[in-house]
């Protein structure tokens, strides 16, 4: 119910009234993922790049920077969204960053598929 009416409100241009919903709705149940995600995703559309990190940092296993740890774990979502973010805010230069982080990590999924298929050569 949250996330359809965190959608309405989206839709209808009212991104900081969706953020609100949606993260009500997320206090419903601590343990779920995937409204986290989303809270998540509604907060840096928002423009709420604090309470982003607070939700996702929720579900990071180390105690460090969220941010390297969804890096190393080639997050792509969070990061296009956060370089959106940033690019609407102006800061262009950690915006090119995000934005190159995430053509970084599709070019090792090509180099992981090529050793994998060398890999499975090996083994024949």
């Amino acid at each position: 119910f949250y996330e359809l009416k965190a959608r309405l409100f989206e839709a209808g241009g009212d991104i900081q009234q969706a953020a609100d919903v949606i993260d009500t709705g997320r206090d419903l149940d601590h343990q779920d993922r995937y409204i986290n995600n989303q809270t998540t995703k509604t907060f840096l559309r928002a423009g709420r790049e604090e309470d982003a990190k607070k939700r996702i940092a929720l579900f990071t296993r180390e105690q460090g920077s969220p941010e390297q740890y969804l890096y190393d774990m080639q997050c792509a979502w969070y990061e296009l969204e956060l370089a959106d973010l940033l690019r609407r805010k102006g800061d262009f230069g950690k915006s090119l960053r995000k934005f190159m982080a995430v053509v970084k990590h599709y070019e090792d999924y090509h180099e992981d598929q090529f050793d994998f298929h060398s890999y499975c050569l090996r083994k024949v």
